[in-house]
């Protein structure tokens, strides 16, 4: 299968929402209301939330504790050095603590969850972009010795509930949470994108980037009215979902979409990442 040269939404989670999400699993639990309703306080829409057993899958690749929700764990306040701008339930859910943010540690696991080479040279890679932004405090690598990060690997024939929380796009990961980075970040060994099926290019950037950003507390955009860093652009659309759908975003944390060739975009991290990262994560002085 070929693609236009039209760009079109993604099934990987840099498109931020999948059309499946219209079609939620939630299996019935007697505080299934409540969990939608800590959903809905973090400022996500409750039918974002996929609910999976112990796990609660929001806004197709954002993965959330079910207890540490209902005990209201990632509600705390987020404040930053931004004038303020940044704020609870917009696109910063959590932040990570000052004593974490240069000292994260990128791992991989080992055994049957093991990343290949490929995916684990993209998430190096993607560490070293995240770690370079001038001005910003965040510091990932290999051999830091703080809070870590790991990526696992599971096989495209696995690739369903429980053995990954999102079994409908290609990378899911936990967000940030009391302080620390997200602890997992899940990529399918596969892509869903038909002729994408390797790891490589810059479908392989997107996605590593994308991900590694919820692991430090990004979110995805959302609409025009929501706060934001001063500088940077908001999404000019009415609501969330539009927001998911509209390339002209200019963030890693948009959606992605696919080119001929399977040229993905957008790819790299742009002048709102290195903005919003130098707001939220200021070098100490």
């Amino acid at each position: 299968m070929r693609y236009p040269e039209i760009a079109f939404r993604a099934l990987i989670p840099a498109l931020v929402l999948s059309a499946c999400i219209a079609e939620v699993e939630r299996p019935e639990h007697a505080d299934d209301e409540a969990v939608l309703d800590h959903v809905e306080a973090l400022g996500f829409p409750r039918e974002s939330a996929e609910l999976n057993g112990d796990t609660v899958l929001v806004d197709g690749d954002i993965v959330l504790d079910r207890t540490l929700l209902l005990e209201g764990a990632y509600e705390h306040p987020v404040s930053s050095s931004a004038d303020g701008l940044i704020d609870k339930g917009y696109r910063y859910p959590a932040l990570i603590a000052p004593e974490h943010q240069a000292n994260i540690k990128l791992a991989f696991a080992t055994g049957r969850q093991a990343p290949s080479k490929a995916v684990r040279d993209g998430f190096i890679a993607a560490a070293k972009a995240w770690s370079s932004i001038p001005g910003s405090a965040l510091r990932i690598s290999t051999t830091n010795t703080g809070p870590t990060v790991t990526v696992r690997m599971i096989a495209a024939e696995r690739w369903k509930h429980p053995a990954t929380p999102c079994p409908h796009v290609d990378a899911c990961a936990n967000i940030s949470l009391k302080g620390r980075p997200g602890t997992n970040l899940y990529i399918r060994g596969s892509s869903m994108l038909g002729d994408c099926t390797g790891w490589s290019g810059s479908n392989l950037i997107s996605i590593t980037r994308h991900e590694l950003g919820h692991t430090l507390g990004f979110a995805h955009p959302k609409e025009h009215d929501a706060k934001h860093v001063k500088g940077t652009k908001t999404c000019p659309r009415a609501n969330e979902l539009e927001c998911s759908e509209d390339p002209m975003y200019p963030t890693i944390m948009g959606p992605a979409f696919v080119q001929r060739g399977c040229v993905v975009t957008p790819a790299r991290l742009t002048q709102d990442d290195y903005a919003t990262a130098k707001a939220v994560y200021p070098e100490m002085p």
